[in-house]
C-alpha cells in the first residue's frame, strides 16, 4: 500500500479537465481527514477527474462499526464530496454499497 501526503497553497487554480489521451487520476475520500480537506484534495492537481467516496474505510476512520446502517448518517460526506467536486468541475462517484 503506497501513502503520500499532499500540501496545499493558498492560492489554487482550478484544474482544466483532463486531455483526451491522458492519464486522469480519482483520489478515495476514505478517512476524517481526508473529508475534511476534500476541497482542496478536489483542485490539487489538473490530473484529478473524480472524487470518490470510500464508506468502509471512512467508517473505521470514525468509529463507526457498520458503515451500512443509517443511511442519513452518510448525507453530509456525500454532500460535502459533491459540493467539492461540482465546484472543481470534476466528477463524484458515490462508493459501493457494502451489504
Amino acid at each position: 500500500m503506497m501513502s503520500c501526503s499532499i500540501r496545499f497553497s493558498q492560492s489554487r487554480v482550478l484544474p482544466t479537465p483532463v486531455q483526451p489521451g491522458t492519464q486522469g487520476v480519482q483520489a478515495l475520500v476514505e478517512t476524517a481527514a481526508g473529508l475534511l480537506g476534500v476541497a482542496e484534495i478536489a483542485t490539487a492537481s489538473p490530473r484529478l477527474s473524480a472524487l470518490i467516496l470510500g464508506y468502509a474505510d471512512l467508517a473505521a476512520s470514525l468509529g463507526r462499526a457498520n458503515p451500512e446502517q443509517a443511511a442519513e448518517r452518510w448525507l453530509y460526506a456525500q454532500e460535502g464530496v459533491l459540493v467539492a467536486a461540482r465546484a472543481a468541475g470534476i466528477d463524484a462517484i458515490d462508493g459501493p454499497y457494502l451489504a
